[in-house]
């Protein structure tokens, strides 16, 4: 068979329902060879908020159906850009791809140089659709190698990621399964640099600040079987931490402080290391500041460091997972009887955002806040003042 090929220019993906744009492409070519099938990209953007539209438009149309899938293709792409208005653009300069159909299943495997790599290291993705069951299941595999990748670029596809601030970057590796709604991810040897914790901590009642480093030795989460086993160690630096954490650390998680650190609202600290340790149930935490660069006299167990103090530590006792839940929870907190029976439960029951009145519900006066008489006249507006018994004023 001849070759044959199709040219297309200025092409635009858009979502079928509300017609936002997905993606531009400048350039596509289109062969049908005598073994394979080839496309060529030049230019591509991929807008970041619009991530998981793209997915079903193009890769999930390529693994999840076989009739797409009989031959082999080749995909090469020349500057791609992953766009993002909330942070830094993703480009990477050359992708290259192969997609290899088998006996019930698709197999691609792309390979990625960022744009500007001083030593030109690529980055390897693969996906493997296995359909040999009833419920047929992604795997995948990201492995950037020495390559820092920002996460700021995939901030408006992934809240978590935008929680991590506008500088942090992920290297090394993660594995994930999907099949069906369930999910699971293995993060073990990835490596997060330059979270920045006060975005972390933003909507939580405790205050941290500073720059912190995440190490993952081993990282199984799997919520649909009830399984989580991870184990790593986060190092930050040069921050604050609130007063009401050091003292929540100290009642739920069996930190030693010092009373100095108990008693301040706002305490600056130079180090603050932790080996965390999460199997199932079981939560362990061990201080991990001694053998950092310049702090090689601290004693083994020391967590929190300021000035050459030693401010918290703790030896690695043995606790249950939720314990840290809550050393985190804001003090007006309710204790809910949990159990996996019960789990189902709390999607439905309400939790309190703020401290619920002394007297329950039923005792309160009624109010009326607002009302705008039919005449046209000014809106009644309850005066901000204390007690709930005075007279309601005209403005």
């Amino acid at each position: 068979l001849k070759p044959y090929a199709v040219k297309l220019h200025a092409i635009e993906l858009s979502q079928p329902e509300t017609g936002r744009p997905v993606a531009r492409i400048r350039v596509a070519v289109w062969a049908t060879l005598a073994d394979r099938s080839a496309l060529s990209l030049s230019q591509p953007q991929i807008e970041s908020d619009q991530l998981e539209a793209f997915w079903m438009l193009v890769p999930d149309r390529f693994l999840c159906q076989p009739q797409r899938t009989e031959r082999p293709l080749r995909v090469h792409v020349d500057d791609l850009t992953i766009a993002s208005r909330r942070g830094q653009p993703l480009s990477f300069g050359r992708v290259d791809l192969e997609l290899q159909p088998h006996a019930r299943g698709t197999r691609v495997e792309i390979e990625a140089v960022q744009s500007h790599s001083p030593d030109d290291a690529p980055i390897r993705l693969t996906l493997h659709r296995d359909r040999r069951s009833d419920s047929p299941t992604t795997m995948g595999t990201l492995q950037t190698g020495a390559t820092a990748l920002p996460c700021s670029a995939l901030a408006d596809f992934s809240p978590l990621l935008k929680r991590l601030g506008p500088d942090a970057e992920f290297s090394g590796n993660i594995e994930w399964e999907l099949a069906d709604l369930r999910w699971q991810l293995n993060l073990r040897g990835s490596h997060f640099r330059k979270i920045d914790l006060s975005r972390v901590f933003e909507t939580l009642p405790h205050r941290l600040t500073g720059l912190a480093d995440v190490d993952f030795n081993r990282g199984v989460i799997d919520p649909g079987g009830r399984r989580i086993d991870i184990d790593g160690v986060v190092i930050a630096r040069d921050g604050n931490v609130g007063g009401s954490f050091v003292r929540a650390a100290s009642q739920s998680l069996n930190f030693g402080v010092t009373d100095d650190a108990i008693s301040q609202y706002n305490l600056p600290y130079d180090r603050l290391g932790l080996h965390f340790n999460i199997n199932g149930v079981q939560l362990r935490l061990t201080g991990q500041c001694a053998g950092e660069p310049g702090y090689e006299s601290v004693p083994p167990g020391v967590a929190l460091c300021a000035d050459g103090r030693v401010l918290a530590w703790s030896t690695g006792t043995l606790l249950e997972s939720t314990s840290l839940a809550r050393a985190i929870a804001p003090e007006h907190s309710v204790s809910v009887p949990l159990a996996q029976q019960t789990a189902s439960m709390l999607n439905l029951l309400l939790l309190p955002s703020r401290p619920l009145p002394e007297d329950g519900y039923g005792t309160g006066t009624a109010r009326i806040t607002r009302t705008n008489p039919l005449t046209g006249d000014p809106s009644i507006v309850e005066p901000r003042i204390s007690g709930l018994d005075r007279p309601l004023k005209s403005q």
